[in-house]
């Protein structure tokens, strides 16, 4: 009964990261030292490459009230990567999607789920 639990959850893994078509590399700053100057420097380096992945949109709209003239809008991101994927907390993310790049930076510690971990993402603007 065990071995038919693990191999349902193996096969649903395998079937929900197949749909994925995006991919993703991840960047984080690390403080590097500059024999130069003999001080260390912030520097951005890339830590994870071609991670398949998947991005979501999800779009919350609320109703304009009596005093407004529009309605307000939200969008939160959400990026999906397997389980055994670890992105730290503030990295900065570029997916790739259909030849084109989106760079999204503060990364949120991520929900896991035995087959997946899901990120929430807002559009880069700068490391904090």
């Amino acid at each position: 009964m065990v071995d038919e639990i693990r191999n349902a959850l193996a096969k649903h893994k395998q079937i929900l990261e197949s749909s994925w078509a995006d991919t993703c590399d991840v960047y984080e700053q690390v403080y590097v030292f500059d024999p130069v100057t003999k001080t260390k420097k912030k520097t951005e380096v890339k830590v994870l490459s071609d991670i398949p992945c998947k991005l979501s949109y999800k779009n919350n709209v609320t109703s304009a009230k009596p005093d407004d003239l529009v309605s307000s809008s939200s969008k939160q991101v959400e990026l999906f990567t397997s389980a055994n994927i670890y992105i730290k907390a503030g990295s900065k993310i570029v997916v790739f999607r259909d030849s084109t790049e989106i760079e999204f930076s503060r990364s949120s510690e991520p929900d896991t789920h035995f087959s997946h971990k899901r990120y929430a993402l807002e559009k880069f603007k700068e490391y904090l």
